[in-house]
């Protein structure tokens, strides 16, 4: 379907892409809350660009006998919106707590992120992944705290900023061997435990959900020939997840790697009113009350016949 849009708007700069063709800017604001119109209008125009909570909104259509659907830019009726299946998410974070004893070895636990792993949990699969060191925006406990150490909250929307998006949680377990802690001595490797994980999610309009750890099928994938089965993470209970690190020896890598978290939301598209308009009537008009305050962006789809093409009149309306 090939749109036409018109734009009437408080602000200049805002973009369209490529494919949208904006034609007859007609209706401009003063910076007063009045509207300048041209003599003889054709189409959809208002005066009501700036508005108080509660006041009706008055659009005059003027020469305009084609089917219109009208969209008033609230929740639930944006224009924006009217094809969506999918919705993002609004806010995603994780956390834990963090327990490492019995070693002196420094920086052995990374907190990692992909979002091109490919599900393949065998050592070639994660070291063909990029994955994102996201241990600044966690509180771990340092090289000689051996209490249990909640890491607060870890935000991870920026991961999930498309609904395709496949994102994968990582803890990557690094030993020293003794070349690499000739100039410290040759600290015990410390072991690790991780309890109290929670993963709440929240999509807009809806209420926070949460994962907890038995909810991402945790798979350990061991990396370095070095580690002795028991010094590989393993699921101790549904509730912990725990590496054993031993006396000093010689380096290792071993991993735990969560199910891939995919969150789109199914929703049902954003739905416009249809307006019936007197065909015999050169001028008409149309109202509209918004109740909260905020910026909306109003739009009218004006259908031809056929309802192949379509008409876009747009209107940014500040209601205070």
């Amino acid at each position: 379907m090939y749109n036409k849009i018109i734009l009437y708007t408080l602000l200049f700069g805002i973009a369209f892409s490529a494919c949208t063709k904006v034609t007859d800017l007609k209706l401009l604001d003063n910076n007063q809350g009045e509207s300048i119109i041209d003599e003889n209008p054709t189409g959809i125009t208002t005066k009501n660009l700036l508005v108080n909570a509660g006041a009706e909104v008055l659009f005059t259509l003027q020469g305009i006998k084609d089917p219109i659907v009208f969209w008033s830019g609230e929740a639930g009726h944006e224009y924006v919106n009217k094809n969506r299946t999918l919705t993002q998410l609004e806010s995603i974070k994780m956390s834990f707590d963090a327990r490492a004893q019995w070693g002196g070895q420094p920086n052995t636990l990374r907190i990692q992120v992909s979002a091109d792993f490919d599900g393949d949990y065998s050592r070639e699969g994660v070291q063909r992944a990029t994955w994102v060191n996201i241990n600044k925006r966690a509180n771990l406990p340092g090289q000689w705290v051996s209490t249990v150490t909640p890491t607060g909250d870890i935000d991870l929307i920026d991961f999930f900023d498309n609904v395709d998006n496949e994102v994968y949680i990582g803890l990557q377990y690094i030993s020293y061997g003794p070349e690499e802690l000739a100039n410290r001595g040759n600290e015990n490797k410390k072991t690790w435990t991780i309890t109290n994980f929670i993963m709440p999610y929240k999509f807009p309009e809806s209420p926070t959900k949460n994962y907890t750890l038995a909810d991402l099928s945790w798979i350990p994938v061991n990396i370095s020939p070095n580690s002795a089965p028991s010094q590989r993470w393993n699921i101790s209970s549904p509730t912990q997840l725990q590496i054993i690190g031993g006396v000093a020896g010689p380096a290792t890598e071993d991993w735990i790697i969560s199910r891939m978290i995919k969150e789109g939301e199914g929703v049902m598209p954003d739905l416009g009113v249809p307006l019936s308009l007197t065909e015999t009537t050169e001028q008409q008009t149309y109202t509209h009350v918004f109740t909260e305050k905020g910026k909306y962006r109003v739009t009218f789809e004006v259908l031809d016949g056929a309802i192949t093409e379509a008409t876009i009149y747009e209107f940014i309306i500040t209601v205070q």
